[in-house]
């Protein structure tokens, strides 16, 4: 995605877990036109920061649908 991105853009890359919309890492890192890898870079820099707020760890029944 180059530019600015609207709402409903975003809205249909979300997906429905545990009763919160989510983004995946991929989807975030086109969002900011970033390699996936980068943005997960960023995550493992800054953990303590964003896993309560931000990041939603998948189950192993949830990886598998």
């Amino acid at each position: 995605m180059s530019g600015l991105v609207k709402f409903e853009q975003i809205k249909s890359l979300s997906i429905e877990i545990r009763a919160q919309s989510v983004l995946s890492d991929s989807d975030v890192a086109q969002i900011y036109a970033v390699k996936t890898r980068d943005m997960n870079k960023v995550v493992a820099n800054n953990l303590d920061q964003l896993l309560s707020r931000y990041i939603v760890v998948l189950t192993k029944s949830e990886k598998s649908k």
